[in-house]
Order: structure tokens, then sequence, then C-alpha cells
């Protein structure tokens, strides 16, 4: 799907930012340029992930994705 989107938009991968919390977003956390874990429970997804928050605002995600 993050694929599609990208092509779809004409986004580059490297101008993309993914906030995955799953096993199942670990695909799309690998293939963006920067890949965010957010509150998620499973340890595979924080070892992909650039930066893995685990707090319950997405106010510091602000400074990531600039």
């Amino acid at each position: 799907m993050l694929s599609y989107i990208l092509n779809r938009f004409g986004i580059q991968t490297a101008d993309s930012v993914v906030v995955g919390d799953g096993e199942n977003d670990v695909c799309m956390l690998k293939m963006a340029e920067t890949g965010i874990s957010f509150n998620s429970t499973s340890q595979w997804v924080e070892q992909v992930a650039d930066y893995v928050f685990r707090e319950r605002s997405l106010k510091p995600m602000l400074e990531v994705a600039r």
C-alpha cells in the first residue's frame, strides 16, 4: 500500500515518514525513509523503526517529521 500511495501522489521514498505499532507494519517501516514506532508492544517493530516513541502524545513526532 505504501508503494501505491507514493506512486499515486508522486512522492519519493526519500520523502516518506510512516508510523506503525504492529507487526503488520514492519514492511512499511522498513520501506519508508523514516519509520516511527508509536506505542508498539512488539520488539520487532521497535527494532526496524528509526525512532521509538512510548508516550501517549504525538507531539514528539513533530520534531522527527520536519
